[in-house]
């Protein structure tokens, strides 16, 4: 996706191109982009690094209405899991299943109280999985952790025990 394009969209609320096979990084300018809330790239050939400049629903009015998506899964995506997403208050569901991330699992990841949905299917990834109570939603958020084989489940409940419908 040309950069010149993301750059002449500042108000993009919405862009959905799951599978187009689109190849090369995912621009930094599209993360640039204050009014997006829904963002699906999966099932492309996306490739380097998750950039680190998320901005996204950071719009006023965004803080009521709507919670955020971020689906990147099923690409070559590699390197870590930014610690720039965990400041996203009004991520709702992120999806980076099926890529070739590494390394921690941000540690302020179960601090995003909005997050209904996580999946991180697939991964080598490392360190716990802290999960606080949801302010805003009175159902269970989901969470899909499968073929993690280096997760710490100690600090997914307070009591240290891992959810039902968690699998090894």
């Amino acid at each position: 996706m040309p950069k010149e394009i993301i750059k002449n969209l500042p108000s993009l609320s919405e862009l959905l191109l799951r599978g187009n096979t689109l190849c090369g990084s995912i621009p930094e300018e599209l993360c640039r982009l204050p009014s997006l809330h829904l963002l699906d790239l999966a099932e492309n050939n996306l490739s380097g690094s998750i950039p680190k400049c998320w901005v996204m629903c950071t719009e006023e009015w965004l803080n009521i209405l709507i919670e955020c998506t971020i689906d990147l899964s099923n690409n070559n995506l590699s390197g870590e899991i930014p610690e720039e997403l965990t400041e996203l208050i009004h991520l709702g569901a992120l999806n980076l299943s099926w890529n070739k991330l590494i390394g921690h699992i941000p540690n302020n990841i179960g601090s995003l109280t909005n997050l209904e949905s996580l999946e991180l299917l697939h991964k080598l990834l490392l360190g716990p999985v802290s999960a606080k109570k949801p302010k805003r939603h009175q159902h269970k958020p989901r969470a899909n952790i499968i073929r993690n084989s280096c997760l710490h489940w100690a600090c997914m409940r307070p009591n240290g025990s891992k959810p039902n419908n968690i699998s090894d």
